[in-house]
Parts: structure tokens; sequence; C-alpha cells
């Protein structure tokens, strides 16, 4: 009876040390610095692999809501329209930034911020490896931010002309020539895209977003500032006439302005913050 006794207790002891307790697992979140980065995504229309970079981007703008940027860059390489398709996304200013944002071994491609970073080839700074973008995104918005912009439009729709205002608040001393870039965008264009390489063929009713429609700046930006202070304003203006709207191309609630400032001069890079706005 004593031994059983004990057998007891021990039972009730053991019971009592192994308690449930509810483990409580944090929420993940992407914790990033107030800066805005920017992703210019070299794709095409006869591209059958950018389905999948179109892919990342939508991940990485879902992770990180309003702390990305995304400028789709359809310039000469593998964008040709198919049989069907009602646009032509190609233009001088695809082209011009494209070939400016070379070297780059094929597409889909993409830049993170134009940032050079240390791994890659000297002088190189697109990313082939889609499976990058994001890594490359979660380094770039550790960045503490450096500069504010603010855009605002004033479209007139009787004349199509839009009045951009772009306002540069420095945050940071910044010593150096700083630059504006200024690109006009079109998203929800419903058309034709090869997808091969998801196994798909073409897509007729693919939609595309973030397109390049037109280029406001310089290649290399339009100069903005020497050297920047803390809370020192700089605003540039600039105008821009719509083309006419045409079988669904070149709505006004589907354009967007991309402004962008980048550093060093003559060079490409990198960017230091951007923003976006809606153009109506």
């Amino acid at each position: 009876m004593k031994y059983q006794f004990l057998a007891l207790i021990t039972i009730v002891l053991l019971m009592s040390g192994c308690t449930e307790t509810m483990v409580v697992i944090p929420e993940l979140t992407n914790e990033c610095t107030e800066k805005v980065i920017l992703i210019e995504e070299l794709t095409g229309v006869s591209c059958p692999n950018c389905p999948k970079g179109t892919e990342a981007v939508d991940d990485i703008l879902a992770l990180f809501p309003g702390s990305v940027v995304v400028v789709g860059i359809h310039g000469d390489f593998l964008s040709e329209p198919k049989s069907d398709s009602k646009y032509d996304f190609r233009s001088e200013q695809a082209k011009a930034v494209e070939d400016f944002l070379k070297p780059w071994l094929g597409k889909p491609t993409a830049t993170v911020d134009r940032f050079p970073f240390p791994d890659l080839p000297e002088g190189d700074i697109s990313l082939i490896n889609t499976s990058q973008w994001l890594s490359r995104v979660e380094q770039r918005c550790q960045t503490p931010q450096s500069l504010d912009i603010q855009i605002g439009t004033d479209y007139d729709e009787e004349t199509r002309q839009a009045t951009i205002t772009v306002t540069t608040t420095g945050m940071v001393p910044l010593e150096g020539e700083l630059r504006m870039n200024l690109f006009i965008t079109e998203s929800h264009l419903i058309d034709p895209q090869d997808a091969g390489g998801l196994g798909q063929g073409i897509i007729a009713d693919y939609e595309h977003n973030h397109v390049l429609k037109d280029m406001l700046s310089e290649l290399t930006g339009d100069f903005l500032v020497s050297d920047l202070s803390i809370n020192q304003e700089v605003v540039k203006t600039y105008t821009y006439e719509m083309p006419a709207e045409n079988n669904g191309e070149w709505l006004i609630e589907n354009m967007e302005v991309v402004a962008f400032v980048t550093e060093g001069g003559q060079t490409r890079g990198p960017v230091l913050h951007a923003a976006l706005a809606h153009l109506d």
C-alpha cells in the first residue's frame, strides 16, 4: 500500500510538470525604414520567362506595400508584340533605359535601386536571377531614408495636359550632385504575353502593369542640386501632354508618375529614394 501511494504521488507530480504552455509565435513582419526602393524590371511581351519576373515583383509589392515602386521596361529585346496584340509597349525611351542599364545577360532581369551590390561584377547592377530580387530589396530597405519626395499633379481633362510638381526635401546632409528622374507609367493593360516558360504558351488576357510609357527627364536625370542640407527643399515642375486615349491605352485613371533621385552626377545611381503618384 505504501508503494502504491508513492507511485500515485509520482504520477501526480509528473502530470503537473507536463502542463502544456502555449507558445506564441510572433507575426512575421518586414521591418524597413521609410526609404522607398525602385525596381526597374526589364521585360517583354515575347519573353517566355518574363512572367516569372512579374510574379516575383508582385510578391515583393505584397510583402512591402508602400516601400517599393516598380517600372516595367519594354525595350527592343524580346519585346515584339504578338500577332494578336493590341499594343506595342516598345518606345525610344524604353529602349534608351534598357541600353542604359546594361550589361545584363537576358530577361527577365531587374535593378534594385540601381545599386552595385558587392557580389556583382564591376559595373553590373542587373540581377538575372529572379529569386535574388527579394533578398536585395530586403537589404536596401534597411538603408536609412536620406531625403523625401512629394509629387503633386494637376490634370486638365480638356487639354489632357498635366502639371507635375516634385518637391525634394533633405533629411540628412548630402554632399555631391543629385539628379531628378521622372517616368510616366501605365497599368492594367490587357494584352497577350508569351508565358512558355511557365508552360502556358500565349496568355491572351495578360495584365501588364507599371509599363514605362514616357520619360520627362534626361536619361541620366535632370540636375537637382549640388549639395542638399537638412530641411532644404528643391522644387522642379514638369508639364506633360498625354496622348489621346487609344483602344484602352493612355487611360488617365491608369497613368502614374514615378520620381526618383539618383546620386553620382552622370552615373546611373544608386537611387536614394523613389516616389509614385497617380497622374489624375
